[in-house]
């Protein structure tokens, strides 16, 4: 059975979404049992924490192909 790292994503930050991103690259280095560093997992808990109106703003981003979308996710909302 493989394991299962736990990670918190903080609640979306309205007025400075550069912070959140780098709140969110902490949670993922904390993580339990081994710290995230696959850009895709990294991108997978960002979307689904999302609130509807910040994914609505990058919703091109989230229904593009993983290997297309992740450099730019972080970018379109700063």
């Amino acid at each position: 059975m493989a394991e299962v790292t736990a990670v918190k994503i903080p609640p979306y930050n309205f007025s400075d979404p550069q912070l959140w991103f780098s709140t969110c690259e902490r949670a993922f280095a904390l993580s339990v049992h081994k710290a995230i560093m696959g850009t895709y997992t990294k991108v997978n808990y960002i979307v689904s924490n999302m609130p509807p109106k910040v994914a609505a703003i990058v919703i091109d981003l989230i229904i593009t192909p993983e290997e297309k979308r992740i450099p730019t996710v972080p970018l379109k909302l700063n």
